[in-house]
């Protein structure tokens, strides 16, 4: 199995993160969950329904919460973009494509993290507060995964 991250020649950044497994692709973190779950890599299969449920609450927190937090600091931040981001996912495709593709990307992946939250979208708010916003509920989420892990190794189960 490999997980690895590379540039397609679509406009999309829905194709990140990529897992390989027997000459086929598969992107997207639900359909890699699905793929994994199938293939029985993974903890779920021991689990009882109420920490299969836990489980599915601590995914969809971190992906409500933390994502969009992280996607405003690797594309929002402008000096985290231009040294990182930029080269990252764009150091592979070809001069012309790097005119116009950074762009697109960029606008929809801060697009997505602006209306993750309905708050953002009632208020008008700039994209400072925006960001101040996204990290104050990444550091609630953060702090709330700490509460919940507390002294155990695990956050579900014993493995």
């Amino acid at each position: 199995m490999n997980i690895k991250m590379k540039v397609p020649d679509q406009f999309t950044v829905e194709n990140f993160p990529v897992l390989n497994h027997d000459n086929k692709d598969y992107h997207r973190i639900p359909i890699i969950l699905t793929y994994l779950r199938k293939e029985n890599y993974g903890l779920e299969y021991d689990l009882s329904d109420i920490e299969g449920v836990q489980l599915c609450a601590l995914i969809s927190t971190i992906e409500r919460r933390l994502a969009p937090a992280i996607n405003w600091f690797l594309w929002g931040d402008d000096f985290v973009y231009t040294k990182f981001t930029r080269k990252m996912y764009f150091g592979s495709i070809g001069f012309i494509k790097q005119l116009y593709i950074p762009y697109i990307w960029r606008n929809r992946k801060l697009n997505k993290a602006k209306f993750s939250q309905l708050v953002i979208c009632l208020k008008n708010m700039s994209d400072s507060e925006i960001g101040e916003y996204l990290y104050s509920l990444a550091k609630l989420c953060i702090t709330s995964l700490a509460y919940i892990l507390g002294e155990n190794a695990y956050f579900i189960g014993d493995r």
